[in-house]
């Protein structure tokens, strides 16, 4: 399971099979498996917008992830290019 699928589920339920796959624990969740139990605020929601919400907590998270990883390489690109500058400026 990716890091972004268990940190959703975490986010949303207190209990689910380990071994079992995002899309397992999701259609546990649809079959209202008590194996998958949502946490104690989210009980009383509709199992389907339950699933929804958890799909749309893995994506926000490898979103972020990757406009953080876009950032980093956005930042040694400026240094890359500040240190070349640099370097012109002295030459020249």
């Amino acid at each position: 399971m990716k890091h972004s699928e268990r940190f959703a589920l975490n986010e949303w339920l207190t209990d689910y099979p380990r071994e079992a796959t995002f899309d397992e624990v999701c259609e546990m969740l649809l079959d209202e498996d008590p194996a998958a139990t949502p946490w104690q605020w989210f009980e009383s929601t509709p199992r389907a917008e339950l699933v929804e919400n958890i799909d749309n907590t893995r994506s926000h998270f490898e979103n972020v992830v990757d406009g953080m990883k876009w950032g980093i390489e956005l930042a040694q690109l400026t240094e890359e290019e500040t240190a070349a500058e640099r370097a012109t400026h002295t030459t020249n």
